[in-house]
């Protein structure tokens, strides 16, 4: 990319049986990419895994319906990390990134994220509810098991970031292409894997506070399975710990 070029975007929509909310949100989505110029290029990837719903056709209909802007892939597998890093490997975009097909983060806050990319000053951008400036709206238990968990990632991994999991993040190309080969095909752990590697290899990680809310424009019940994710989490927790530990420079 030239100095003076704009960065482009692949801007990823992982989607598991959306269908209640995948038209209405893409449209929302949408219509906030193109209400002003950002200073990017950003196209909208949904990514249908493993879903039985009407998902794909839906996802299919809103790439005929503005296909310069939106592209529709179909995984028949589940697993957002999954259907993350197969995409990934194919994008010739200079970032690409993802949100939670619920859009928990606000328009607002996603725009300061772009700024990031834009100003080139993070090679990582993640969004972050733990910081001070962040507003987050969601079941108790959730954020009490979510504090919890990056408070048990930073000790184990070594980390240093807030939050590990929120749904919103982008890389660069080039952060991708050093850190891929590190990366394991899990369905849960991408985004701690991702950040874990990006500080051991040394690369720019910027967090950015966020106004957060669970399900914000109704319609959806949660997937999390609480007690089944805690257990594999804490599973991939060891195992990175241990890649983390044998990694040589």
């Amino acid at each position: 990319m030239s100095v003076n070029s704009r960065p482009s975007l692949d801007l990823c929509l992982p989607v598991y049986n959306e269908a209640a909310i995948l038209a209405d949100n893409v449209e929302r989505l949408v219509g906030f990419i193109t209400a002003k110029d950002y200073g990017l290029d950003c196209r909208i990837i949904i990514l249908v895994n493993g879903s039985t719903d009407q998902s794909a056709k839906i996802a299919e209909h809103l790439s005929k319906k503005y296909p310069n802007l939106v592209e529709s892939r179909v995984y028949l597998l589940p697993g957002k990390s999954r259907a993350l890093l197969n995409y990934a490997d194919t994008s010739s975009a200079e970032w690409w990134g993802f949100v939670d097909a619920d859009l928990s983060i606000s328009f607002e806050s996603l725009a300061k994220l772009f700024e990031v990319i834009v100003n080139k000053s993070a090679d990582l951008v993640i969004a972050s509810r733990f910081l001070p400036e962040s507003s987050c709206e969601r079941a108790v238990y959730r954020g009490i098991v979510s504090a919890l968990y990056n408070k048990l990632a930073r000790h184990v991994l070594g980390t240093t970031v807030k939050d590990h999991q929120c749904g919103c993040k982008f890389v660069s190309h080039e952060l991708w292409r050093a850190v891929r080969p590190f990366l394991r095909e899990s369905d849960y752990f991408l985004d701690t894997a991702l950040i874990a590697w990006a500080e051991r290899l040394g690369w720019r990680i910027k967090e950015v506070p966020v106004d957060w809310a669970d399900n914000r424009y109704g319609a959806r019940t949660t997937k999390v399975k609480l007690i089944k994710d805690t257990i594999q989490f804490l599973v991939s927790l060891r195992r990175l710990r241990r890649d983390l530990k044998s990694y040589r420079e």
